[in-house]
């Protein structure tokens, strides 16, 4: 898996954290 496809699956495993990832 190339690093596009796990951050999309953990993105929509966990929308949640993802959001307050990003924003950290």
């Amino acid at each position: 898996m190339d690093l596009v496809t796990t951050t999309r699956a953990v993105v929509a495993a966990h929308p949640v954290r993802v959001a307050e990832w990003q924003t950290r």
